[in-house]
């Protein structure tokens, strides 16, 4: 029987071929450690400085929404935000609006913009009660005390998300130019409205959205919770407006209550969660559905509180 030859490995050939393979991996790896850092300070130096530029320019060629939106979006970046909250200010009319927003407080109820609510359109619009869910950095989340109006998520049944959902478009375009004047929309900042999956399925979320009006996601629920603030998660079930109901909400035949819908998804991309009369969320139903309730969310600019100074009466 004929022996089988065995290779023999040159061993210095071996060495050149390992020192090889370790200088081209320190290569990639030194490669992709650039591409990180470069990626890095494109993301955080390079690219909000274009953007804080285009914003200066934006101011000086008289577009002040552009520019308020752009330093809106660069948050803590320089003194953006304090650029983006001074032209808000200055653009108002009304010289109760800064002082009232300054010194909200989660808990409390602020009236900011008009909207048809009582039906009766002859009398016009009525003042927007929102209910103050949060403060951070000069701004306040706010939530409609009421159920503002009705209509679907979506106007197809299909696989949607937040960011190509038509309740979306119709929230940034139609209810924002309805409910606050010229003036006020430089008080509604763009800000950044972030996916969350669904917290029970894991049903995706979609892309992060760059929002001035938009619905509460389940995440937003956690985050208020998780900011003190729970006791006013306690109290999610709402009543819808006169026009609300006009215009097909359904309401408890007890509480007065309805539906409203949030931006999280269902179970299923065609379903999206809402929150039900009783108050409680992880209900799911189809995005077309027609008569669930429309109870908008925004960041609005606020200023910083001013520290409370005791009066004389107080002292003594």
């Amino acid at each position: 029987m004929k022996r089988k030859k065995v290779a023999h490995v040159d061993p210095v050939a071996w060495a050149k071929k390992v020192r090889r393979r370790k200088i081209i991996g320190g290569i990639v790896a030194g490669l992709l450690l650039i591409a990180a850092v470069l990626i890095i300070v494109f993301r955080n130096v390079i690219f909000p400085a274009i953007q804080y530029a285009a914003a200066e320019t934006a101011h000086k060629l008289g577009d002040e929404q552009g520019a308020v939106d752009r330093f809106a979006l660069l948050g803590t970046y320089k003194d953006a935000e304090e650029r983006a909250q001074e032209i808000a200010f200055d653009a108002q009319e009304d010289p109760a609006l800064a002082p009232m927003l300054c010194e909200a407080k989660p808990g409390d109820v602020i009236v900011l913009g008009h909207y048809e609510q009582d039906n009766i359109s002859q009398n016009g619009k009525e003042p927007i009660r929102w209910l103050v869910l949060a403060r951070k950095n000069g701004r306040l989340l706010l939530l409609a005390e009421s159920i503002l109006d009705v209509g679907p998520y979506n106007t197809e049944e299909e696989k949607v998300t937040w960011s190509d959902c038509t309740l979306r478009e119709r929230l940034n375009g139609e209810f924002l130019t309805e409910a606050f004047d010229e003036h006020e929309r430089f008080l509604v900042a763009k800000s950044k409205v972030e996916s969350s999956s669904n917290p029970a399925v894991g049903t995706s979320g979609g892309p992060d959205t760059y929002d001035k009006i938009f619905l509460l996601g389940y995440s937003d629920l956690l985050w208020i919770a998780e900011e003190g603030n729970a006791e006013l998660m306690e109290g999610l079930y709402a009543a819808p407006t006169a026009y609300a109901v006009a215009r097909g909400a359904k309401t408890h035949s007890q509480y007065g209550t309805a539906c409203w819908w949030m931006r999280t998804p269902g179970n299923k991309q065609t379903s999206v969660i809402f929150i039900d009369m009783n108050g409680s969320p992880l209900h799911n139903y189809l995005v077309t559905k027609p008569d669930y309730g429309i109870r908008p969310a925004l960041w609005v600019f606020a200023g910083t509180q001013q520290p409370h100074h005791k009066s004389s009466s107080e002292n003594n």
